[in-house]
């Protein structure tokens, strides 16, 4: 897969309106919920979902690792997914 770089004043602006909507917040749900809606905004889209693998996540101290999985934070238009979690292999 190829990305062209942003060519027009448009693309650049889209591309500062998502810059500015990533980190908004502490909080993981809520981050991925302002960029999904920038995103959304920006691009067109009709839907979209943001999956982070479980191994990336941080852990209390002292837990072992455990399967990686996929797990759902938020997805926009707001749906219920089958599952939250999903093999991450």
């Amino acid at each position: 897969m190829s990305v062209d770089p942003p060519s027009s004043p448009t693309d650049h602006h889209a591309l500062y309106q998502l810059a500015l909507a990533v980190g908004t917040s502490l909080d993981l749900t809520e981050n991925t919920a302002t960029f999904l809606r920038a995103l959304l905004a920006t691009q067109g889209f009709s839907a979209a979902a943001v999956w982070v693998c479980t191994d990336q996540l941080p852990r209390p101290a002292g837990q072992p690792p455990g399967p990686s999985l996929l797990q759902h934070v938020h997805g926009l238009p707001a749906v219920h997914p089958r599952s939250r979690s999903l093999p991450g292999n």
